[in-house]
């Protein structure tokens, strides 16, 4: 819907998505702490501590003033069940949101992150689940990772009439593992070679890189969603994942992967064949605590 709206429409109906997320900019032209957790939660997919009094009252905050949805409550209200769930227009609208207030920072020589200081606010303050912030972290480098890769890909030149940057519209993944990691282990990962060529036919052609087999390779996601179980890993849901611009977080019963990013393999720069399950393949990630 995004996608087929005028170029006139298209900045206005995201203003109008973040005005419900975080408040309109005319009133509210500084966001409070409430609405950069918000904006966080919404592409991060936090997860709250149950027993916790004020996360509940922040769930109904979230709910009542920042487009959180609320799945289910006990007649009590003593506890309730809420989230965001995967909406690209609302995800897109904070990535935007997001990426604002670090242009913002840039221009104006600030040497603070905001969104950095509220992910550490909210952690500090003990509403998230304990176990589960070390992958916050984790999925948080990842975004910030490809939105970088987004802003280097998209970058607007002088005189372009386009609207803003729109991180619905994926990067390489060449790109993204350049801005995930330093240069020397990004040039690491993608000169290597893959350890199951054949040895025989090695000797007349060497082996490709990484960088020369995925060199066309497309990443897209703007937001994390939760999976409920593993049978929900297969190349059907990879693309649907895709098309939504969603990485998943894998389910508690996942012992091996906890994140994983859809990758989708393209012949060449411009590749115009139609989405399918065959091209389809994915980014698993594992999320250690340091000893």
């Amino acid at each position: 819907m995004l996608k087929c709206g005028s170029s006139a429409i298209q900045p206005r109906f995201i203003e109008l998505v973040q005005s419900k997320l975080v408040g309109p900019s005319d009133i509210l032209p500084e966001l409070d702490t409430n609405a950069k957790f918000a904006l966080l939660d919404c592409r991060l997919s936090f997860e709250y501590e149950a027993a916790h009094t004020s996360a509940r009252r922040l769930q109904e905050e979230f709910i009542a003033h920042h487009l959180r949805i609320a799945y289910s409550a006990y007649d009590s209200r003593e506890s309730l069940r809420s989230g965001y769930p995967s909406e690209p227009i609302v995800a897109e609208a904070a990535a935007q949101k997001m990426n604002e207030l670090r242009l913002k920072k840039t221009s104006e020589n600030i040497n603070r992150d905001e969104m950095h200081e509220a992910l550490v606010d909210i952690m500090e303050r003990g509403y998230l689940s304990e176990g589960e912030r070390g992958e916050i972290i984790a999925r948080y480098l990842l975004l910030l990772a490809y939105d970088r890769a987004v802003d280097k890909e998209h970058a607007k030149t002088d005189g372009d009439s386009r609207p803003q940057i729109q991180y619905s519209r994926a990067c390489t993944l060449v790109g993204f593992i350049d801005e995930l990691v330093t240069d020397v282990v990004a040039k690491q990962i993608l000169e290597s070679k893959s350890d199951t060529t054949n040895p025989i036919q090695d000797e007349v052609q060497l082996p490709s890189t990484f960088r020369d087999t995925f060199k066309h390779a497309r990443v897209r996601f703007t937001h994390w969603a939760r999976t409920h179980d593993a049978k929900s890993l297969t190349t059907q849901y990879l693309l649907a994942a895709y098309i939504r611009g969603m990485a998943m977080i894998c389910s508690r019963s996942q012992d091996t992967v906890d994140l994983l990013i859809p990758v989708l393999i393209c012949e060449d720069a411009e590749d115009k064949t139609p989405l399918e399950e065959s091209r389809m393949t994915a980014i698993l990630i594992q999320v250690k605590n340091r000893q």
